[in-house]
């Protein structure tokens, strides 16, 4: 294909004169462009117009020279640039063969170790896996402790609602019969709060079977539910029949309300037979139910032996054993309604716990003050 290239020094002679574009003279030249009179100096480097008008008195061999020097310029500037790309890639290209060649076995033959980790995964090392374990297995005892004693605090508050509970049902026995007391203990009769014996033998059916709950005068008034009367944190059980079935009683009435043998446990004390004998020490100050231990329950009384009371305490004996699941306190219900948990001092009153064995009752216990305590709440002299 031709491309017309005009005359430089005619354009500029006819654009001095005001001549129409037809006086340019159009002269082929191949390699060469021009568009609407520019020139494209990258391919054709020619003077630009306005270099033309600015000196019309050069002659056409000058330009001629000057064009043919400054392509040979530019030719050797590109040859030069090109030979320094050239040495720079052949460079890099050296200098990994060599990387590859030399230093990749070098590395995988001195160094295997290093190479297998940097081509395994990420993952803890063997020390960093031992410090994260004795970290854990530190906070956590220092946290299961808090933890079991949290859950052992919760367990002592539902105590005391079951408590609560059995007391508010008692007091409305209590208002619906002529303030007749029912009786802590009186075996065949309709006025015993709640018939049966507790014990570890499978086949005695008052330890697994709920039938003496609900055939007790109470329960119409505790709303039907068995679950009271039993604290949640007594976990004995028995076998019968291959089966293990959890105990369904824990909790006991005070002694001195209405039993048929109290007194053989301190010979001149009140006991109690209607709502108007509570004067001494009064509703609030006389305790009514308490947990008892699981080794020591068995009826449906719970006995302070009142025997030596107040000055005598070389006298003093536990005759029933009060519990002490919550964290060494037990639960109790005083006759005004109110619940109370009592935290226990001696040792003697917490014997250590043998599942499945009755303890020994009625024991000795000198100046044990959790005696005290609890003959403070019991009843007084005639």
């Amino acid at each position: 294909m031709q491309i017309l290239r005009p005359n430089i020094h005619q354009l500029g002679a006819a654009k001095n004169r005001r001549a129409p574009a037809g006086a340019l003279e159009q002269t082929p030249t191949v390699g060469s462009a021009a568009v609407l009179g520019r020139i494209n100096v990258t391919t054709d480097p020619m003077p630009r117009l306005d270099q033309a008008n600015a000196a019309p008195e050069h002659s056409p061999a000058g330009d001629a020279q000057t064009t043919c020097q400054a392509k040979r310029k530019a030719s050797r500037t590109n040859c030069a640039r090109q030979r320094t790309l050239f040495l720079l890639c052949r460079k890099r290209i050296c200098e990994s063969v060599i990387v590859r060649t030399v230093l990749g076995p070098m590395n995988t033959r001195f160094f295997p170790l290093q190479s297998a980790l940097k081509n395994s995964k990420p993952a803890f090392t063997l020390i960093e896996l031992l410090v994260v374990i004795a970290i854990i297995a530190i906070l956590a005892g220092m946290l299961l402790p808090a933890l079991s004693k949290a859950k052992t605090k919760a367990q002592g508050i539902m105590c005391m609602n079951n408590g609560r509970q059995m007391s508010m049902a008692w007091r409305l026995y209590v208002d619906d019969n002529q303030e007749k007391l029912p009786a802590s203990y009186a075996p065949g009769q309709p006025i015993e709060w709640v018939h049966g014996s507790l014990d570890f033998d499978g086949g005695n059916r008052s330890n697994w079977d709920t039938r003496d709950i609900t055939n007790s005068i109470l329960w119409p008034y505790c709303g039907q539910s068995a679950g009271i009367w039993k604290c949640p944190a007594d976990k004995s059980t028995v076998k019968y029949q291959g089966k293990v079935y959890p105990r369904v009683r824990s909790i006991s009435m005070n002694a001195w309300f209405n039993s048929t043998d109290v007194e053989g446990f301190g010979p001149g004390f009140r006991v109690y037979y209607r709502m108007s004998d509570l004067v001494d020490p009064g509703p609030t100050m006389t305790w009514l139910f308490m947990d008892e231990r699981e080794d020591s329950i068995n009826d449906g009384e719970m006995v302070v032996g009142m025997t030596g009371y107040p000055n005598q305490p070389n006298q003093w004996r536990i005759v029933d054993y009060p519990a002490s699941y919550h964290n060494r306190a037990c639960g109790l219900s005083f006759a005004d309604g109110h619940s109370e948990i009592k935290k226990w001092t001696d040792q003697r009153t917490m014997p250590a716990l043998r599942p499945g064995q009755q303890l020994q009752l009625n024991i000795s216990s000198p100046n044990n003050l959790d005696m005290l305590w609890l003959m403070d709440r019991s009843t007084r002299k005639k």
